[in-house]
């Protein structure tokens, strides 16, 4: 399991999105649903039986406006069935809860955007 020690947690029934910053990995589920009303749609609209269709679990982490957890211990993370559209040998094309097509890793975690050192100044030019 990617995130060894972590409290899991389950989607929340009510999901509050920010328009200006909405998070593809967050929405509503229903008491006892596999998949969101979102994620469902979209089956539906691709003609995939929901009940036949392949999933995978998606680990996301927890942010400080969501969740609170004391300082020095291991936040929470979301555990999720994501629908797949289809498998690489690398990674994995998901439905997202919010209803958006992404792409994870094969272990279920979310690939991190690359972080690109930024110098404060810039040398040798003016």
């Amino acid at each position: 399991m990617p995130y060894e020690g972590h409290a899991l947690l389950r989607l929340p029934e009510t999901a509050y999105i920010v328009p200006s910053k909405p998070n593809p990995w967050r929405a509503g589920l229903p008491e006892g649903a596999k998949f969101t009303g979102h994620q469902l749609f979209w089956l539906k609209r691709a003609g995939i039986d929901p009940e036949k269709a392949d999933s995978i679990k998606v680990y996301s982490p927890a942010t400080t406006r969501e969740y609170w957890w004391p300082p020095k211990t291991k936040g929470p993370v979301f555990e999720m069935d994501c629908p797949v559209i289809r498998r690489a040998p690398d990674f994995v094309y998901v439905v997202t809860p919010s209803g958006m097509e992404k792409k994870v890793n094969l272990d279920g975690t979310i690939p991190q955007p690359p972080q690109f050192k930024r110098s404060r100044f810039k040398f040798g030019s003016r």
